[in-house]
């Protein structure tokens, strides 16, 4: 089978012919301050077009595909007024220098591509969240379990060893592998949770779509979508090195360089990175204090070559690796929420095990983006390929000290995916329009092996059932998808003011799955255990899914600086087959949708000196899928769908320019959610549901923080903190566990002078004690993975 990379390479042969047809519109500079030292994290953008930039470590930018050679840049940066500078290319030689004179009285416009072409985050018409580099260098987000730092309603929660990232937007999460909010790393699609990346390095910026982004993106975004853009090489050779120590025995190194292979044509960029850390919590009956111990390995090459005036091409390859020394989740089947809270208060940072297991994950990323930049229209051709390995030892199934049951896992996930984009580059136009088209292959190809162990027989019913262990169920399901989908979004100006949004999005996908699975006792693969109910099943099934996901808005312009707007759109997420289930007659589950109602305000206020921005929301969920258990008899787990509920909050985002140099930011979500169907069965019988809240939905959450800068002679100094916050929120959809209100205190101290930095930082400074993940199984029993305890530390920078 080829990839769509072999077949998007047959395109360069064309584009290599037109290589030298015209005169590049390729416009490449500098942005620097008063002093002539470059600025960082400044935004640039052409008026007119969707095109935009943000200068790198050395305050360099590159534009690669202007649609002519007369432009108008608007370039703003926190802390520097406002620049408008008009150049012609065909009078003007690049590199362009840009000054910025230091003002200290205005926010500097943010510019983001989550919408699939770029834009300022403030005139888009739905919820957006961006954080800079220099926030993500601040906030310490280096794995995507930290995102959620400062956005309202958006809550990502560690689960310690970086594997299993839980998202929750806007009360919709899930504890399977199948995400409810799309992740796209420049452009590379990831759809199993075991794919999210626990090492963020080189990162020019990450934006958060929050609510259903069905039209642009489809599956998987039911909840939003997290859109992550790395940094480029540049026409400038540069470097940095960075080294770090802290709490935990915690090691970090990060190394990167770029340079230009062919000066204003081909630039070539490499970085990487290592990271380790001790563990933090002690399995008391092995005497071993290292569970959630880690280590992380990275590295990414890019290649961007400037065809000529109207075509580039990007190739992007990443590798992955991760290294976590057992899960360690509080908890036992068949405990309440009582004796979780027990074990936080009484027993904190302690399990007792009888297994330690380890878990090794290697991911790989690669892409292959053709683009195309006219007068009129812009093309684009990304394709890509993401692989994840995943090896399971000996990982603890039954969370106590007996020998009752382990789960071995060697699995690899494979994804294909090719999408086409057109679209009109120029936003001022009276009607605006993107389509494209979404193919995708996804194969995942493995085995589990449950065992269930010798300690059974203290708990078997009867001498005959006791006779029956130990035993190994083996699990060996090769699930495919594919599916493909085509989608369109226009804006039109009704008047000057007045914009209305309409999109569409149809999808199919079809579900295959090819089960063999067995049972072993003392070498006998064929072995079946009729006093159990168990015997081998194998079976294939397939299943196809369609989905339509409209979208529909209206957006008004009250002034220059605020945008008033409204929307309705469908999320998706599909349904599919439990391919670890020895029951054929329950592998099937529906695919889940949500309703998304939004009412919007944003403003820019104060002499751009303060960003505010108001959204209110509805959301109505149907066919709710729940990681469960799916079997009492086998006690298989997998997707069941539980009904519906309803969610509906406020979320404010705001910025404020205090003084020259300091900053203040709050971001405050309001949440309200109610379970309308829900009914279970366990061992207890059948439980009704209804009323509850959903899990992970608390009422208040939030980030408060404070950044402050200064110059003193030649040296920055930069001071941060910030504090996040939650009240309570229930773990489970049948709210039996429960973690209380909690909040983390976090800050940063900084000096940089030329171009050496060094920081100090500290995380949850008060030390508190929380579970920041777990998940119940109804009927069960609940469990609960702890959150970091205080970390302190330094790093030093060096760029060149």
């Amino acid at each position: 089978m080829n990839s769509p990379i072999t077949s998007s390479l047959l395109l360069i042969c064309f584009l290599a012919a037109s290589s030298f047809v015209s005169a590049q519109n390729v416009l490449s500079g500098k942005v620097l301050d008063e002093d002539g030292l470059p600025l960082v994290g400044a935004s640039l953008f052409v008026v007119g077009t969707s095109t935009g930039a943000i200068t790198d470590g050395d305050g360099s930018f590159i534009f690669t595909s202007l649609p002519t050679s007369a432009v108008r840049l608007r370039v703003s940066m926190i802390g520097y007024g406002d620049e408008v500078v008009d150049t012609d290319l065909a009078g003007t030689s690049s590199p362009l220098t840009i000054r910025l004179t230091e003002s200290g009285e205005q926010l500097s416009a943010v510019i983001v591509t989550a919408t699939k072409r770029a834009v300022e985050a403030q005139n888009v018409p739905l919820a957006i969240a961006t954080i800079d580099s220099k926030e993500i260098e601040r906030l310490r987000i280096d794995n995507i379990n930290k995102v959620g730092r400062s956005i309202p309603n958006f809550r990502t929660y560690d689960d310690g060893g970086g594997s299993f990232p839980l998202i929750t937007v806007r009360g919709i999460g899930t504890s399977s592998d199948v995400p409810i909010v799309g992740i796209y790393v420049d452009d590379i699609p990831l759809f199993n949770t075991v794919s999210f990346p626990s090492v963020l390095q080189n990162i020019e910026r990450i934006e958060v779509l929050r609510g259903a982004q069905g039209t642009l993106y489809g599956r998987n975004s039911i909840g939003g979508v997290i859109n992550i853009v790395t940094k480029q090489p540049t026409n400038k050779t540069s470097g940095f090195v960075s080294v770090g120590y802290g709490s935990l025995n915690q090691l970090e190194t990060k190394a990167g360089f770029s340079t230009p292979l062919i000066k204003e044509k081909l630039f070539f960029g490499v970085d990487g990175s290592f990271s380790s850390r001790d563990g933090y919590i002690t399995n008391t009956f092995l005497d071993q204090t290292e569970l959630l111990g880690r280590k992380l390995y990275g590295a990414t090459a890019r290649l961007s070559w400037l065809v000529n005036d109207r075509w580039t091409v990007n190739l992007r390859s990443g590798t992955e690796f991760r290294d976590v020394n057992a899960y360690a989740l509080a908890g036992a089947i068949g405990n309440t929420g009582a004796d979780l809270d027990s074990l936080r208060i009484n027993h904190p940072y302690e399990v007792s095990y009888n297994t330690e297991g380890r878990y090794k994950t290697l991911l790989t990323n690669n892409a292959l983006k053709l683009n195309y930049y006219g007068e009129r229209l812009f093309f684009k051709s990304i394709s890509t390929l993401q692989t994840t390995h995943g090896k399971v030892d000996e990982d603890e199934f039954d969370f106590t000290q007996f020998d009752l049951n382990s789960n071995s896992v060697d699995r690899t996930l494979t994804t294909f995916g090719q999408e086409f984009r057109v679209g009109s580059n120029d936003n001022d136009a009276a009607f605006s329009r993107l389509a494209g088209a979404f193919l995708y292959h996804y194969i995942s190809d493995g085995a589990t092996n449950i065992t269930a162990g010798a300690d059974n027989v203290l708990f078997a019913p009867s001498p005959e059932i006791a006779a029956q262990y130990p035993y190994i169920q083996r699990l060996n399901p090769v699930l495919t998808q594919t599916g493909i989908s085509l989608y369109a979004n226009g804006d039109y100006k009704l008047t000057p003011k007045l914009t209305a949004t309409l999109g569409v999005r149809f999808e199919t996908e079809r579900s295959a799955s090819d089960n063999k699975n067995s049972f072993s006792r003392n070498g006998d693969e064929g072995y079946s255990f009729a006093p159990l109910g168990l015997i081998p099943v194998s079976f294939s099934e397939s299943v196809n899914f369609n989905a339509f996901s409209p979208k529909a808005g209206l957006s008004y312009q009250l002034a220059e600086n605020r945008l008033l707007y409204g929307s309705i759109g469908r999320g998706y997420r599909p349904g599919g087959i439990n391919a670890f289930n020895t029951d054929a007659g329950k592998v099937k589950y529906d695919p889940e949708f949500t309703w998304n109602y939004e009412l919007g305000f944003k403003s820019t206020l104060l002499e751009n000196k303060m960003r505010f921005n108001l959204t209110g929301f509805y959301i109505d969920y149907t066919d709710q899928q729940l990681f469960t258990v799916t079997d009492l008899t086998t006690f298989s787990l997998g997707n069941e769908n539980i009904g519906k509920s309803i969610s509906y909050g406020l979320e404010l985002e705001s910025e404020l320019l205090v003084t020259k140099g300091l900053t203040a930011s709050v971001d405050v979500g309001w949440l309200e959610t109610e379970i309308k169907e829900f009914s279970v069965v366990g061992f207890a019988g059948e439980v009704d549901n209804a009323g509850n809240t959903n899990a992970y939905a608390p009422t208040w959450n939030g980030t408060v923080g404070l950044a402050y800068s200064t110059k003193i002679d030649k040296i920055t100094l930069g001071a941060s903190a910030d504090y996040q916050f939650q009240t309570d929120m229930f773990l489970d959809p049948e709210n039996q566990y429960q973690q209380p209100a909690y909040g983390l205190l976090n800050a940063q101290l900084s000096a940089r002078l030329k171009n050496y930095e060094l920081s100090l930082w500290g995380t949850n400074m008060t030390d508190e004690i929380y579970f920041s993940y777990g998940y119940a199984l109804p009927g069960f029993g609940g469990f609960a993975s702890y959150g970091l305890p205080r970390m302190v530390g330094t790093s030093l920078t060096i760029k060149f």
